[in-house]
C-alpha cells in the first residue's frame, strides 16, 4: 500500500516538476507580478521571495517608509488588539554632525545647519547610487555646497570637516545618511506604538538599480534594525498602488500618476489590463518640486 501511494505521489509531482524546469530554463516567473512591475523586468524585481523585491508585506505587518529629499515619513496601520488606527510620522530629511561627533537627524539636524552649515546636509537621496562623474553630482557641485564630494567604492560620498581634528574629514555615503533617517523614523514610530517594528517597505527614487536597492535594503535590515526584513519599491509605483487601492479600475484604463515632492517630481503612466497594472513609461525631474 505504501509503495503504491509513493508511486501515485511521484506521478502527480512529475507535471509540476516539468513546469518548474521549463520556467527555470526560460527564466519565466511562476509567481504573480508585483504591482507595477512590467513583464520582462529583471528577475530580482519579479521574485516575491527576494528581500529587495517589489512585493509588499501583508497589510499591517510592516511599516512604510518614504525617503524624500525634503521630508521623510513612516506610516502604517496599527493592528493591535482593539486598534485599527493609521499613523504617520514625518521629519525633515536632514543629517548633521556636532562638534563632539554626535550624529543628528530631523529637526535637530536642520537647526544645527543654521549654526554649522558645513556639517549638515539635506536632499541627498538624489545622490543614492550615483557616481562622482554623473550629471546629478556635477549639478550638486555647481551649487557650491558647504561640504565636499569624494568617491567610495565607485560611488559618490559626502565629506564633512572633522569636528575636533583639524584637516581631517568624516565621510558618509548617501546610503549611510539614508539609514540614519530610517533608524530615526523607526525609533519614533516604536515610541508612538510602544512596541518593536521588525519589517518595512522603503520607498526609493526611481533611478536606483538593483545594486542601489540592495544597499538600501541591507541598510534597513542590518543597520536600522528591521531584522524580519525590508523591501524597496519605486516612488511612482507606490503612488500608483495607493491610487489603485482606493479606486475601481476598468479594463484598458490608462492613468497618469504625478508625484510632486519638495525638491523632485515624477510622472508615470500605468495601464490596467484585467485588473493588473502595467507600467508604460515614466519621467522625472530631480530639481523640480514644491519647495
Amino acid at each position: 500500500m505504501d509503495t503504491m501511494m509513493r508511486r501515485r505521489l511521484l506521478v502527480s509531482l512529475v507535471p509540476l516538476l516539468m513546469v518548474v524546469m521549463v520556467a527555470a530554463a526560460f527564466d519565466i516567473s511562476i509567481s504573480p507580478l508585483a504591482f507595477g512591475v512590467r513583464r520582462g523586468a529583471p528577475k530580482e524585481y519579479r521574485d516575491w521571495r527576494g528581500p529587495w523585491g517589489a512585493t509588499p508585506f501583508l497589510l499591517g505587518s510592516a511599516a512604510a517608509i518614504h525617503l524624500g529629499n525634503t521630508n521623510s515619513c513612516i506610516a502604517a496601520y496599527d493592528f493591535r488588539l482593539g486598534s485599527h488606527e493609521y499613523y504617520q510620522l514625518c521629519m525633515p530629511s536632514w543629517v548633521a554632525v556636532t562638534d563632539n561627533g554626535t550624529i543628528l537627524s530631523g529637526e535637530a539636524a536642520m537647526i544645527h545647519a543654521t549654526v554649522s552649515p558645513g556639517k549638515a546636509i539635506s536632499g541627498f537621496t538624489r545622490l543614492l547610487d550615483q557616481k562622482l562623474t554623473d550629471d546629478v553630482v556635477k549639478s550638486e557641485m555647481k551649487l557650491s555646497p558647504p561640504y565636499k564630494f569624494s568617491e567610495r567604492a565607485g560611488r559618490v560620498a559626502i565629506q564633512f570637516n572633522h569636528p575636533s581634528r583639524r584637516g581631517e574629514v568624516i565621510e558618509f555615503s548617501p546610503v549611510d545618511l539614508a539609514v540614519v533617517l530610517v533608524s530615526e523614523l523607526k525609533h519614533r514610530a516604536e515610541a508612538h506604538l510602544g512596541r518593536e517594528l521588525s519589517a518595512a517597505v522603503i520607498v526609493v527614487p526611481r533611478h536606483l538599480n538593483y545594486n542601489g536597492r540592495h544597499d538600501v535594503v541591507n541598510g534597513g535590515r542590518h543597520d536600522a534594525g528591521f531584522h524580519r526584513g525590508a523591501k524597496a519599491i519605486d516612488r511612482q509605483i507606490a503612488a500608483a498602488a495607493a491610487y489603485h487601492h482606493h479606486t475601481e479600475q476598468g479594463d484598458s484604463k490608462a492613468i497618469l500618476v504625478l508625484r510632486v515632492g519638495g525638491r523632485t517630481s515624477d510622472a508615470t503612466v500605468f495601464k490596467f489590463i484585467d485588473g493588473e497594472a502595467r507600467y508604460v513609461t515614466a519621467q522625472d525631474d530631480i530639481y523640480l518640486g514644491g519647495k
